[in-house]
């Protein structure tokens, strides 16, 4: 038999002599003996720490547990280990069937062998070449560790799923390692310039979290997606893709940052040419692909199949494959508004490779990653702004404009939000949600555009304002 190494852990002092006694048989039969002490009842941390520590190591091939009265110990290691767990209490000639109840009747997917006899090991030992758990089936059950954590700071009034390695903390959402997985937790805070606000809406997190899945589920045939579950109302479990950095933008209508371009006389854009005489928010001729650069810092800025492929993002029949998933989930996304009488007129979505094969991540069309119009505000009131009674973040955006923000400068943070707008910027980010997934009708809503709410505020704020002279 090949040079084994197991590490032994007791739960107390009491089970000293008994530990040394199979450490010096094992030994004595060509067996690396690592002897460690941690209680599951005194020193959960300490446990935990010991788990990590071997279960990383490719030498060590097994944990033995050696655990007096109510066996917990056995239990806690094999919740956090691939490796095999044999359980070899002192006590089981006393106890009988009690101690093998408390050391192997586990919850679901944990496993432990009860060793009755030491020369059980040396088989054992002999026959086991590989994990008993694959990496996948550990990091599945670390998602109960996450609903443990995610439930106990919820008690506390907290939203952050504590206790995992944090992978990207950003504007709106916080992205934590597992394994080959990553969890995404949208939280509640609101951004726009590149700067989040004082204020946090209450909900924003799990409307834009729902919607995305809601999005993915529906999607994952016409192209796949990262998406794998949502473990809570504000987490996405998600596969871990290496992202391209491209922000793949489809647009419909004349607006934003390219209407600006259009206004000041230019008429081929991003590799279209425009006709004449097209109005603000007009619908266009076809379907453009305006993709800009991915930066975790700065501003995103134009970029063109030449350029990316110049610079090593993309190969140039990458770069196809992903423009054509781009409109083909731009098809299904603008049918699917159409349906509910909205329109997109612009998203924006990421890719990244997985397992050598593009997926599409980040997230899907939702309040803060497209524009929402409602069609029939939209028809009445094209070569006119759209902010006032859209369903997505430009609301907040204009208002910010409005109220004298510079967004080449904004404050950091932004200054609080009125009470008015907190409220009409929560019946948007639920109505989008409520309008697509359970199709209410936009009615419903109540909403109230901007200039009624800009009103309203200032009305509150000088109520000399509202008086005739």
């Amino acid at each position: 038999m090949a040079k084994l190494n197991v590490v032994i852990i007791k739960g107390s002092r009491s089970d000293k002599e008994f530990c040394r006694s199979l450490g010096a048989y094992l030994e004595d039969k060509g067996v690396h003996v690592i002897q460690r002490t941690a209680s599951a009842h005194r020193t959960p941390c300490h446990l935990q720490k010991i788990i990590e520590e071997y279960n990383r190591s490719d030498d060590v091939s097994a944990f033995i547990t050696v655990a007096g009265l109510s066996d917990a110990l056995s239990g806690s290691v094999a919740a956090n280990t691939t490796k095999p767990v044999y359980a070899f209490p002192p006590d089981l000639g006393k106890y009988g069937e009690s101690k093998v109840f408390s050391s192997t009747k586990l919850p679901s997917g944990i496993r432990v062998v009860l060793i009755k006899e030491r020369e059980e090991i040396l088989q054992l030992l002999k026959e086991t070449s590989k994990p008993v758990y694959s990496e996948r089936e550990l990091s599945e059950r670390k998602m109960k560790i996450v609903e443990t954590y995610l439930t106990d700071n919820q008690d506390k009034g907290l939203s952050s799923p504590l206790g995992l390695p944090l992978f990207k903390k950003g504007k709106v959402r916080d992205v934590y390692e597992l394994g080959d997985k990553l969890l995404i937790n949208s939280s509640d805070r609101i951004s726009a310039f590149d700067v989040n606000s004082l204020t946090e809406i209450e909900g924003k997190g799990a409307s834009l979290n729902l919607l995305s899945a809601w999005w993915f589920r529906r999607t994952k045939n016409i192209f796949p997606n990262h998406f794998i579950d949502t473990p809570d109302l504000t987490m996405m479990l998600a596969y871990r893709a290496k992202r391209i950095d491209i922000e793949w933008v489809v647009r419909s209508h004349l607006y934003g940052s390219m209407f600006r371009d259009y206004s000041k006389g230019e008429r081929v854009l991003y590799g279209y040419k425009l006709r004449n005489g097209l109005h603000l928010a007009e619908e266009l001729d076809e379907p453009m692909l305006t993709p800009t650069t991915k930066a975790d810092v700065g501003h995103d800025v134009p970029i063109d199949r030449q350029k990316a492929v110049g610079i090593g993002l993309i190969k140039s029949y990458e770069w196809d494959a992903l423009s054509e998933a781009s409109f083909k989930l731009y098809e299904f996304y603008s049918k699917t508004a159409k349906q509910r009488r909205l329109l997109i007129p612009d998203f924006k979505i990421e890719f990244g490779r997985y397992k050598g094969e593009f997926i599409q991540i980040d997230e899907a069309p939702n309040h803060d990653s497209a524009r929402i119009w409602v069609q029939e505000l939209w028809k009445n009131n094209i070569g006119k702004r759209q902010e006032g009674w859209c369903l997505d973040k430009e609301f907040y955006r204009q208002f910010l404009l409005d109220s004298y923000i510079d967004p080449g400068n904004p404050p950091n943070p932004l200054p609080e939000i009125p009470a008015a707008v907190v409220a009409e910027i929560k019946k948007r980010l639920d109505g989008v949600y409520q309008v697509f997934v359970n199709n209410v009708s936009i009615e419903r809503l109540d909403l109230k555009n901007l200039e009624e709410v800009e009103k309203l505020y200032l009305s509150r704020t000088n109520p000399e304002s509202g008086r005739g002279g």
